[in-house]
């Protein structure tokens, strides 16, 4: 997964943003995501989650793209501030997320490998990123930020 990102995020950032500008190319990546977790969630072979990782590599050009879209969105003054807030809400979800992630997993750590509730942490990820995903697109419509149709220039 972290190949993927970094090539995403390094190398096909750019032209990704050229092709379907950054409010599509956030909601499609949060699409991606939230369905690459529930394929994640009801895999039932470990050579799977390699498929679906290349399948996913919109979703790791999502937070950028955000990024992108809400630096763009106030002024330079705040703009620190405003990073900064973001920040804090992801270190947040980076203590908080582990802990409920691990409680999921011992409660799924007794069943048996192809009971469906296995993929329970994957599961809520999906319906966070899906949570995630409407509420750009509601944000995205209130602020008149409407994604455009796809370029035809093939460029």
């Amino acid at each position: 997964m972290g190949v993927c990102s970094i090539v995403v995020q390094a190398g096909l950032l750019a032209p990704l943003i050229r092709r379907f500008g950054e409010v599509r190319l956030s909601l499609i990546g949060l699409a991606s995501g939230a369905v690459t977790y529930f394929l994640y969630a009801v895999a039932t072979h470990g050579w799977m989650m390699y498929v679906f990782i290349l399948c996913n590599l919109l979703s790791f050009a999502a937070g950028p793209a955000l990024q992108g879209i809400l630096s763009k969105s106030s002024s330079s003054r705040e703009q620190g501030e405003l990073m900064g807030s973001l920040q804090s809400v992801s270190s947040i979800g980076l203590v908080v997320m582990p802990i409920v992630g691990t409680v999921l997993l011992g409660a799924a750590s007794h069943l048996p490998p192809l009971d469906w509730r296995v993929g329970g942490p994957f599961f809520l990820c999906a319906a966070m990123q899906a949570a995630a995903l409407l509420v750009a697109h509601r944000y995205f419509r209130s602020r008149g930020l409407e994604a455009p149709a796809a370029s035809s220039d093939p460029a």
